[in-house]
């Protein structure tokens, strides 16, 4: 969308900045005026999570185990990539396009999250830096994610 049409479209009253969205919903859809705290408690208390593929609500909805109907943007290769990995993995519902059918069926009944687990990596890294960093970053990336230290 070009610059002229968002700003007829915001001035027309066609679209609402999110500053300015009433706190309201109808059936299962809420609209709430942007507020990171209440975004924090809306995706606490949602039984599940309709987006694109952006990696940080992703990101969000696989650390508080929602369930995520995702569809990635078109012609975006960090949307395209992330649905592709989300699909593989299992980790959520990915339309590739459109679907009301599997829309009405995915918000009639969510899948189960699935059970992930994240390392505390501000606090080992924390605790490595604070013993002035002597053991090799390769034994640090092993201590959070698993992986052997390369030969």
């Amino acid at each position: 969308m070009g610059r002229a049409t968002v700003e007829t479209a915001l001035s027309t009253g066609a679209a609402t900045s999110l500053s300015t969205l009433p706190n309201d919903g109808k059936g299962n859809v809420g609209r709430r005026t942007a507020n990171i705290a209440g975004f924090k408690f809306d995706l606490a208390s949602a039984p599940g999570v309709v987006c694109n593929c952006g990696f940080e609500l992703i990101s969000e909805c696989l650390h508080w185990r929602k369930p995520v109907l995702t569809r990635p943007l078109a012609k975006q290769m960090e949307q395209l990539s992330n649905g592709a990995a989300l699909e593989t993995l299992g980790y959520a519902t990915v339309m590739r396009q459109i679907d009301n059918d599997l829309a009405a069926r995915w918000l009639a009944g969510p899948p189960s999250a699935p059970a992930l687990s994240f390392p505390d990596v501000s606090a080992t890294l924390a605790s490595w830096l604070a013993d002035g960093a002597k053991a090799p970053i390769a034994t640090l990336g092993a201590a959070l994610w698993g992986q052997p230290p390369a030969v």
